[in-house]
C-alpha cells in the first residue's frame, strides 16, 4: 500500500509527486518491485518515510534500494526488518 493507493507487484508504476509514506509492510514485494521503487526513489523529492518490513526484498532489493538513498536525501525513516538481506545486501 502507498498513501491511498494498492500495488501489486503484477503491474509497473509511478509514485505519485505527493506521496509521502511508502508502507509494504509483509506485501511480499521482492527483489524486482524493490528495484523498481528503488528507481523512483532516485528522484522522488516527497517520499519521507519507507516501511518494507516482512517484503522479502533480498539481498539484491537491499541493494538497489540502498543505491538509491545514497542519491535521496529526503527519506528519514527507513524500515527493512526481516527481510533475509544478509551480508551482501547490507
Amino acid at each position: 500500500r502507498m498513501g491511498d493507493q494498492q500495488i501489486s507487484g503484477r503491474e509497473p508504476f509511478e509514485a505519485p509527486v505527493r506521496l509521502k509514506d511508502i508502507d509494504l509492510t509483509g506485501d511480499s514485494i521482492g527483489a524486482k518491485l524493490a528495484e523498481a521503487i528503488a528507481q523512483v526513489l532516485k528522484t522522488n523529492t516527497s517520499v519521507t518515510d519507507l516501511n518494507m518490513k516482512f517484503s522479502r526484498i533480498g539481498p539484491e532489493g537491499a541493494q538497489a534500494l540502498a543505491h538509491a538513498l545514497k542519491m535521496n536525501m529526503f527519506v528519514g525513516v527507513i524500515n527493512m526488518e526481516h527481510n533475509d538481506i544478509g551480508t551482501a545486501g547490507a
